[in-house]
């Protein structure tokens, strides 16, 4: 499995696509593709594993948050590098990757990056990441019109854990993205392919290993970014197949069992995986 460090390399932004596209439901992949640009990238490991001060082991590796001049980190980008839950056709549950392993609540890991991580595709340098268990407040359209959504929802986010420190107090409310998070809601929808599938189809095997299990995650307005107001095609989705326990079921080679996609929300342990980086504003609290 590559690094990120393997994967990312410096990209000039306004839309980050993230994407080593890869089937390991215990590993973060993404590819990213910036204004006429793309590039492929793994981001890291699920989220999970314990952090320690400004480090994490949770990830892929230890990550830390580097200062500017003013001694805080300013971070100028953020995505939704990616979430795990179990869907079980009415509600976000917890899920187990196998059978011997912990449960694991909904979660989703967001990626803080300056200008740092984006020169040098490396998580040492400028990126933080911060992990929050979902919890679902309410189900929106998110103003989409028609067939592209199956089902949206309005999250509400409690800390996991992060390696992100430095923050500035007097815009984020503390060192860490905690309170501006804790005390907004997201929007985050799941429907088919738009404008992804012309990323997502470049693999030779697309029409076979590809089409029949990728969707779509659309985002909503989002916290503290210029992302506007309308809901965006942020992250490829897929599933996997979930038993009584929610643990994901697998092949006889021992690889994950993926749902085929029709006309709906898959039930079983969903994945989202970023396709984008949105330019971050001050926050509100």
């Amino acid at each position: 499995m590559p690094t990120i460090a393997d994967c990312i390399w410096p990209v000039s932004l306004v839309a980050l696509t993230l994407g080593c596209k890869g089937g390991d439901p215990d590993a973060t992949t993404g590819g990213t593709t910036t204004a006429g640009t793309s590039t492929s990238g793994t981001a890291g490991t699920t989220t999970g594993g314990s952090s320690t001060g400004s480090t994490t082991t949770g990830g892929s590796g230890s990550s830390s948050t580097t200062e500017t001049t003013s001694g805080y980190f300013e971070p100028e980008w953020m995505t939704y590098l990616e979430l795990w839950a179990g869907w079980d056709g009415e509600d976000l549950v917890s899920y187990r990757i196998d059978s011997t392993g912990e449960e694991r609540p909904p979660s989703i890991e967001i990626l803080f990056a300056n200008s740092n991580f984006l020169s040098t595709g490396n998580l040492t340098e400028g990126a933080c990441t911060w992990t929050g268990e979902l919890t679902i407040i309410d189900e929106t359209d998110m103003g989409m019109q028609g067939d592209f959504l199956w089902v949206g929802f309005e999250l509400a986010l409690s800390l996991i854990e992060t390696d992100c420190a430095d923050f500035d107090p007097a815009v984020w409310g503390d060192d860490t993205p905690t309170a501006v998070y804790e005390s907004n809601s997201l929007m985050i929808g799941f429907g088919p392919l738009g404008n992804l599938e012309n990323i997502l189809s470049s693999d030779e095997d697309w029409m076979e290993t590809g089409k029949p299990y990728y969707f779509a995650s659309y985002w909503g307005p989002q916290v503290a970014t210029t992302s506007g107001e309308g809901a965006i095609e942020g992250a490829y989705g897929l599933a996997y197949e979930m038993n009584a326990q929610n643990t994901i079921e697998l092949n006889e080679d021992g690889t994950p069992q993926q749902v085929e996609i029709e006309d709906e929300m898959p039930e079983g342990v969903v994945r989202m995986v970023a396709q984008m980086l949105l330019a971050l504003e001050e926050p509100s609290l």
